[in-house]
C-alpha cells in the first residue's frame, strides 16, 4: 500500500510542476507589465508640461501605483516564491514558512491602508478622523492657527522689505 501511495504521488508531479510554471509565469507577467507601466508614466511625467496642481495629483497617483506594485510583490509573490521553490531546492523552510504565510495573509489588509494613505486628501481625512476620535481636535486646530500666523507674518515681512 505504501508503494501505491508513492506511485499516486509520483503521478501528480507533472501536474504540480505545470501548475507552478503557469502560476509563476502569470506572476512574472504581472510584474513585467507593472514595470513597463511605471517606466512609461515616468517618461510621460518628465516630458509633459502640466499645471502644478495636476502634476501633484499625478505624482500622488503615481506613488499609489508604485505601492500597488510593491505591496503584492512583497506580501504575495515573494512569499509564494519562497514557499514553492525553496523546498524544490531541498531547503527546509521551518519557521520561515510561517512567516511567509503570515505575510501572504497580511496583503489584503495592508494594501488598501497604504493606498488610501498615499493620496494627500485621503491622508488628511484620515488624520482628521484620528484627531476627532482621540479628542485632540483643539490641539490640531491650535497648531494650524500658529502655522498660518507664521506664514502670514513671513509674507507680510517679505512684502515690506520688497517695497523698500
Amino acid at each position: 500500500s505504501l508503494t501505491s501511495l508513492e506511485d499516486e504521488q509520483f503521478k501528480l508531479v507533472p501536474t504540480i510542476a505545470i501548475s507552478i510554471v503557469v502560476v509563476s509565469s502569470l506572476c512574472g507577467q504581472s510584474i513585467l507589465i507593472s514595470l513597463v507601466c511605471i517606466h512609461k508614466i515616468m517618461v510621460m511625467m518628465k516630458t509633459r508640461v502640466m499645471e502644478i496642481r495636476t502634476r501633484r495629483l499625478h505624482m500622488q497617483l503615481f506613488r499609489a501605483l508604485i505601492i500597488q506594485f510593491l505591496v503584492p510583490v512583497v506580501f504575495s509573490f515573494l512569499p509564494f516564491t519562497l514557499i514553492v521553490f525553496l523546498p524544490f531546492g531541498g531547503i527546509s523552510l521551518g519557521q520561515l514558512g510561517n512567516v511567509c504565510s503570515l505575510f501572504s495573509s497580511l496583503f489584503p489588509a495592508i494594501d488598501p491602508i497604504l493606498i488610501v494613505s498615499s493620496v494627500a486628501r485621503f491622508r488628511g481625512t484620515l488624520s482628521e478622523w484620528f484627531y476627532k476620535l482621540s479628542g485632540r481636535t483643539g490641539e490640531r486646530n491650535e497648531r494650524r492657527a500658529v502655522e498660518r500666523s507664521r506664514i502670514f507674518t513671513s509674507m507680510m515681512v517679505r512684502r515690506e522689505t520688497d517695497t523698500l
